[in-house]
């Protein structure tokens, strides 16, 4: 699996994670207070999320009388639904007989009770019933219920949850969204808004206490989609990606000991000092994002009660400087990159995912090549093998099977013929400001002047961006090879 998707859904989980799946898969069965089930015809559907797999709570319910309620803690995946929230919507007269067929479906000999494997997240349902005259309570794991009695019960569910939110009462509803984004004294500086559109007062943390990891404390922001000229949209491989839970929030003290309170329908705007995850270019871009975080809600409601994991609101966002944009910024990037593509080598016979220059790693040793080689995304790496300095500088010589482990940014040419992007050059000469901070090594042409050299292993020197190369001893027609940091 490739780390490219920066909104992946796996993160790291605490020690407490058995702990916690006995606590959910327990409250699957309990999570739907009684307070629904009153009244003959009351029913609710019921999902009380999953840590592991990083989705929220969600419950339907209907009362028996006149009251739909839709709770979601969960829209991660949604096309059409942002945020969190509570809604209700009063039951005309003219559609109670259509949602009556869903506790009559529920109540039918058709669906079984229990049904409970106690796995984590298991739907479940509830329903009163009157059987003989009594009423009876029935419970069960939504696995219980057929196909075809599903699909007519959900059929139902989807139209009423949609007119709940466009049409009835927003008990609570919490969102947020990108502002923009803003390059202000050598940092990225990220505005988003949390907005309060219920009736509710919902506070929480400020984002700059979570830890940024743990499921249920993560916030980011990004895109990979692109607005060209037009309105046409180009989807990327990879955009801009921030980083916010647990990162420095420039306007903390707007907050009273760190805490956001959120009156209904008001909304308060956070800032954020951050670096983009990719390397990308400047232009107008589709921003959406992802949070996994807890709130507390006066609304008396479970899955707002529970790790909510939900999208922002899309916003356009103009971004007006390509990043990385400087020597400075570019070793930045290129450290948290190395760091992360580290554990992703390419194998023999496997294609590059990306440009940059690789060092060799010979299979079987973990050896490292002290050169650095050009590749370009989808050449394929090499299953013969392969002939390089060792990383010992002994002389000595990889002789055999290598993968390849991500070191850098590879040469770029810029818009000036034969010069090459600021802080990108593979190649420096005695004398010339040294173009990207790290360690250099003394070569030579051979005289066949075929793009082969001869290496001074003694002369391997270590200089910082922007100061000057030293000379090389003895060879005024020799030059120096980045070989890394």
């Amino acid at each position: 699996m490739s780390p490219a998707n920066d909104f992946s859904r796996k993160w790291i989980f605490s020690p407490l994670l058995s702990l916690l799946l006995t606590v959910f898969s327990w409250g699957v069965q309990v999570m739907a207070k009684d307070v629904v089930l009153q009244s003959v015809g009351s029913f609710y559907l019921s999902w009380s999320g999953s840590w592991m797999y990083q989705y929220g709570s969600k419950r339907t319910s209907f009362d028996g009388k006149g009251k739909f309620r839709y709770e979601t803690g969960d829209t991660l995946n949604s096309e059409d639904e942002t945020g969190v929230g509570v809604f209700e919507l009063g039951i005309q007269n003219s559609e109670l007989a259509e949602i009556n067929i869903i506790s009559d479906i529920l109540c039918s000999d058709a669906v079984g009770t229990g049904g409970f494997s106690g796995g984590e997240g298991e739907p479940a349902y509830g329903v009163v019933c009157l059987h003989d005259g009594k009423v009876v309570k029935k419970t069960g794991s939504q696995g219980m219920i057929p196909e075809k009695q599903k699909a007519q019960i959900f059929g139902v569910i989807n139209r009423l949850e949609r007119q709940a939110i466009e049409h009835g009462i927003k008990v609570a509803k919490l969102d947020f969204k990108t502002d923009k984004v803003e390059y202000k004294d050598g940092n990225f500086i990220v505005s988003i808004s949390f907005i309060n559109s219920g009736d509710s007062k919902i506070t929480f943390k400020t984002p700059d206490q979570w830890d940024g990891t743990d499921a249920g404390q993560r916030l980011g922001v990004g895109s990979s989609v692109r607005v060209e000229k037009g309105g046409e949209k180009t989807k990327l491989d990879k955009g801009w990606s921030f980083t916010l839970g647990g990162q420095t929030l420039v306007n903390r003290n707007e907050f009273s000991d760190g805490v956001i309170a959120l009156k209904p329908r008001s909304s308060a705007t956070l800032r954020f000092k951050s670096s983009p995850k990719n390397s990308v270019s400047k232009g107008n871009y589709e921003f959406t994002g992802i949070a996994f975080m807890t709130i507390e809600c006066d609304c008396d409601s479970g899955p707002l009660g529970d790790k909510l994991y939900f999208s922002p609101i899309k916003t356009r966002i103009t971004i007006d400087r390509d990043y990385p944009s400087t020597p400075k910024e570019r070793e930045e990037w290129e450290a948290r990159h190395r760091a992360a593509m580290l554990p992703w080598p390419v194998k023999p016979g496997e294609a590059f995912p990306e440009d940059g220059l690789y060092r060799a790693v010979r299979v079987g040793t973990g050896t490292r090549s002290l050169q650095l080689q050009p590749f370009k995304t989808g050449d394929i790496a090499t299953t013969d093998s392969v002939r390089l300095l060792t990383d010992a500088a002994t002389g000595s010589y990889l002789d055999g099977a290598v993968q390849w482990v991500w070191e850098s940014s590879p040469p770029v040419r810029s818009s000036q013929p034969f010069t090459m992007v600021e802080g990108t050059e593979q190649v420096c000469k005695p004398g010339a400001v040294c173009s990207r901070s790290g360690r250099w090594l003394a070569r030579l042409r051979t005289s066949d002047w075929k793009y082969h050299y001869d290496y001074d292993l003694s002369q391997i020197v270590t200089v910082q961006q922007g100061k000057t190369m030293p000379a090389i001893r003895n060879d005024s027609r020799a030059d120096w090879e980045w070989i890394g940091v």
